[in-house]
């Protein structure tokens, strides 16, 4: 029952082409469009069906348009190319081929790729309506060199735009019609599937518990004596909760996307735009808690796994984080004997309440549809009630259970004393917070049914800031390939109490003075856009494609460019060409692969049916019905399935159109018409030079490796990390400060995104910030693994350092995201001096980790070597501020333990939040001194030397 969704989905895929190639078989058809109907199956492969209604539609309306301006190019160089004869030859001229006009037309072709693939790399979204565009102009623009009037030429864009439109026509009719599949239901699937990794991730978090419980825990990252072997002892709890933490955040992050395109959908259902947005927040909400659990094991495993065993401490001070950790694991195992039930039962209190809100969500079945308003099991009416005194009851057994715990724990020393406390606050205070968050969860829940948005189904309409936040979306931000142009043009400031976005200064030109200096200098755009790495690679793209298409202009090839079908290599360089070398190393081998295993599959579809028209379609069918698998299943390798497309569509496309159509009928429009047997080696070598040729052009004139992109990127995370924590601790501190009251968070695409208070301006900030760290972080990835198929030369490349960077990335943005969303629920600080003192030590070294984020990214992407004795800043101690309240004798404050514990809370996240952010800096430190080095000082004699990138 699990895959029926996957089977429908390759049904619906392999419907367009096989339709496409079915319709040929019109008289009507055949006749009208001749040699060139068989790209209508190309055209509906690109038009993806596959996709949701929202996003197809979305889509096909952008396809439209874009074939529409490839159709107006064409026409405009056609006209150029023309006249370009009329003027060089003689009205009774009756040459075919005219230079002037081939060159005019090949100038045109050339700046035409250029600007697609500058586009394609600037805008990564529009990437299918580019392929639109550059087939059209492929086609026609390649076949001007032949038109000697104007009519001929509209003639073929005519019939072209006729092949386009059918193409989309059939592909919006399976859409709509076989399977339709809307955004809301893909949505409503993966919310599903949330719920259920949230209900996995507290079990595994609840036996993540128990094994820190036992007096001898086996801790990742054992602690060795001098001299002594270190050794990894397995610890499968936590290896378990870090793997279901890791995918419930990839999870998420694909409902922020899928949720932003069903809020701008037209449906019929129950929940509406504004619900799924809430919903999404509710989520948000529960989940950053829980991203919480890595502070807690981190400082549990006393080291990250991540860090290389080497550079572990040994002797005396591995002996003395020894008995450090002998005793917290002492002080856990007391704490875990007094609160495993009242944990056990929290845990319950809180699976029971995802239970209940996807069971009145109609997420699964309700099993409690009794109207008992005695009833507390998920799914009654009164289970919130039951679950709010379940959180109460759980809260308040919290303060008097840690008094006893640190009074028992008399040999430890003062200040462990305070940091178990701190690791305790950390750890109920996580607990805690999930609970609160799935209890409003609940009561959002409870509120659907009561206002009876639950009862029936209605007509939902979008609003209209849906629509004009996501045109906000596609024109501000680049969300793949090179998004560190933009994070290099524009910074955000996060500084004090305002959001500021800057224009980073050039060290060449001082600010415009005048008129003639300000108009000028917006023609500077031009040169910045030419020399950008985007189109560094339209350039790329263009000459592939010139180097083929180059044979449509040269006298003494234009025939056989005609003759051979060549646009079906341009079709293959126009997927194929890739940014990095690495990656296209490893699709060329699978291309190369793929294509061959077509050709063998067009043998088997035509000659097992004998080459009979309704067998071959349905054997093409099939085929295509398995090559839809790989597009759903390995999206990424998009180029190496379409290298497999290409040569079924072309060899089975060409061959039942000679059937069709005639022998006598093919040659006479001057192309080759050959047997399935010479044809498929024929189409093969095509492809196969398509892909040799993207790859050469990736290669040449130097690589852009994946090994450098993957540092280009990792500079571009710490980069906005550095800005991401800066507006984490001014949020934070603006609420211990007592400057923002009641200031919720919001989010990015929210209506309420309006707000002109400082948290407000912070928070929206914030937001964009981590979609855009979240959005590089799986290029990075990929990244990481294709650049082991980057040519050998020279060393060894240490992917393993780079992946333990951005995991001390990830585990800081981690810590922040916790600080912010701990905002929510703290009390301003007393204005004490010791609070003031520990306040502004906050600022300091906010300000230190900010610049060392900063530092760490010009040297990770630049290779610069880092200063010399560069360290992490100081760590913050808050217990000053701690011992000033805890010792304090004021019956006011005694009488207020609700709100001294509130304030104990905030105070043990932020120390917990920058002692593990501390930690994870230091590491990263080393990680980046190891691979970019340091400058280093010496003198020999009277001579002084600076050694640049030193490792020793």
């Amino acid at each position: 029952m699990s895959n029926i969704p996957l089977v429908i989905m390759m049904v619906k895929g392999s419907l367009p082409m096989t339709i496409s190639l079915a319709i040929y078989q019109s008289d009507h058809i055949a006749q009208r469009f001749t040699t060139v109907g068989y790209i209508m199956a190309m055209i509906a492969f690109f038009s993806m069906v596959m996709l949701p209604r929202a996003k197809y539609l979305e889509g096909l309306v952008l396809n439209i348009l874009a074939t529409c301006l490839g159709s107006a190019l064409s026409l405009l160089t056609m006209y150029c190319g023309i006249k370009a004869r009329q003027h060089t030859t003689t009205p009774a001229s009756t040459a075919s081929y005219n230079g002037p006009q081939a060159a005019v037309c090949a100038i045109w072709f050339f700046c035409t790729q250029w600007a697609a693939g500058t586009l394609r790399a600037k805008v990564p979204v529009l990437q299918n309506c580019v392929y639109m565009f550059s087939v059209m102009t492929m086609i026609t623009m390649t076949y001007a060199p032949r038109f000697h009037t104007m009519g001929q030429a509209i003639s073929l864009v005519v019939e072209l735009l006729e092949i386009f439109f059918i193409a989309f026509g059939i592909a919006t009719g399976v859409s709509l019609l076989i399977f339709p599949m809307t955004t809301r239901m893909v949505l409503f699937r993966k919310q599903t599937d949330y719920f259920a990794a949230l209900r996995d991730f507290l079990a595994k978090q609840s036996a993540y518990y128990q094994a820190l419980g036992t007096l001898e825990p086996p801790v990742s990252g054992q602690i060795a004596g001098e001299g002594d072997v270190v050794e990894e002892r397995p610890f499968p709890e936590r290896e378990a909760l870090s793997e279901s933490l890791n995918q419930l955040i990839a999870l998420h992050m694909e409902l922020y996307t899928d949720t932003i395109s069903a809020k701008r959908e037209i449906a019929h259902g129950k929940l509406n735009a504004d619900d799924l947005h809430q919903l999404f927040r509710a989520f948000r909400t529960i989940l950053t808690p829980m991203a919480g659990i890595k502070t807690i094991i981190h400082l549990f495993d006393g080291i990250d796994s991540e860090r290389p065993i080497v550079q572990r401490e040994k002797g005396a001070r591995s002996d003395q984080r020894a008995t450090r950790q002998r005793e917290l694991r002492h002080f856990w195992s007391h704490v875990m004997s007094e609160m495993r039930e009242p944990f056990r039962e929290i845990e319950q209190v809180i699976d029971e309440g995802l239970q209940h809100a996807a069971a009145v969500l109609e997420y699964i079945p309700n099993q409690n549809k009794t109207p008992d308003v005695e009833c507390q099991r998920p799914g009654s009416p009164t289970f919130a009630d039951y679950m709010g005194r379940k959180i109460r009851a759980f809260r308040g057994r919290q303060s008097e259970l840690l008094n006893t715990c640190i009074e028992e724990n008399e040999g430890v020393t003062s200040a462990s004393n305070l940091k178990y406390a701190y690791i305790f606050f950390q750890a109920k205070n996580l607990m805690s917070t999930v609970a609160a968050a799935v209890y409003e969860l609940v009561l959002f829940a409870d509120s659907k049914r009561e206002d009876g948005t639950m009862q029936r189904e209605r007509l939902v309409l979008p609003h209209t800031h849906h629509f004009t936040s996501h045109l906000q979306h596609l024109t501000s931000e680049q969300p793949d390939i090179h998004a560190s142009q933009a994070a290099d043009l524009t910074e955000t400031g996060c500084q004090g109490k305002k959001t500021t976005r800057i224009k980073l200064h050039d060290h060449h030109h001082l600010p415009p003075q005048n008129r003639w200096e300000r108009y000028t200098d917006h023609l500077r755009a031009v040169s910045r856009l030419l020399r950008s790495k985007e189109s560094a690679f339209g350039l790329r793209m263009a000459l592939a494609a010139f180097t083929v298409g180059i044979l449509a202009y040269l006298e003494k090839t234009w025939t056989f460019y005609y003759q051979q079908r060549l646009i079906w290599p341009l079709i293959v360089i126009l997927v194929a060409i890739n940014v990095a070398s690495g990656e296209s190393t490893f699709k060329l081998a699978a291309q190369i692969m793929g294509a061959t295993a077509a050709m063998g599959t067009c043998y088997l579809c035509w000659y097992i049916v004998d080459g009979k028209p309704a067998g071959v379609l349905v054997l093409t069918w099939l085929a295509f019905f398995f090559l839809s698998y790989g597009f759903i299943k390995i999206p990424k390798l998009f180029a190496v399935w379409l290298c497999i497309l290409v040569p079924i569509v072309a060899i089975i496309g060409i061959a039942l159109q000679s059937e069709k159509l005639g022998h006598d009928t093919i040659v006479a429009t001057g192309q080759e018409d050959y047997p399935v047997y010479l044809s498929a080696p024929y189409r093969l070598l095509s492809v196969l030079a398509g892909a040799f040729i993207a790859y050469v052009w990736t290669l040449f004139p130097y690589p852009i490796t994946d090994r450098g992109l993957l540092g280009d990127k990792l500079g571009d995370i710490l980069l906005l990390l550095a800005q991401f924590y800066d507006c984490g601790h001014s949020i934070a501190s603006l609420k211990l400060r007592g400057l923002v009251q009641g200031e919720g968070m919001v989010t990015l695409d929210s209506p309420t995104n309006t707000g002109g208070g400082v948290a407000g301006r912070l928070a929206r900030t914030q937001e964009r910030l981590f979609q855009r760290i979240m959005t590089l972080i799986p290029p990075s990835r990929m990244h990481a693994l294709f650049q082991r198929f980057d040519v050998p030369i020279g060393g060894c490349f240490p992917v393993g350092s780079y992946m333990s960077i951005m995991q001390e990335a990830m585990s800081i943005m981690n810590y922040i995201n916790l600080l912010i969303y701990s905002t929510h629920s703290w009390p301003s600080l007393s204005h004490s001096s010791t609070s003031t003192m520990v306040l502004a030590s906050v600022s300091t070294h906010s300000r230190q980790m900010t610049s060392a984020l900063l530092l760490l990214s010009a040297s990770i992407k630049h290779g610069t070597p880092l200063p010399p004795y560069y360290q992490a800043p100081t760590a913050v101690d808050f217990s000053p501020l701690w011992n000033e309240e805890l010792h304090a004798q004021s019956p006011q404050v005694s009488a207020r333990s609700g709100d001294k514990d509130a304030v104990q809370c905030s105070w043990a996240t932020v120390q917990m939040v920058t002692d593990a952010s501390n930690a994870a800096l230091a590491r990263m430190i080393m990680q980046v001194r190891d691979l970019v080095g340091e400058v280093n000082f010496y003198s020999e004699g009277e001579v002084k030397y600076v050694l640049v990138g030193t490792r020793e």
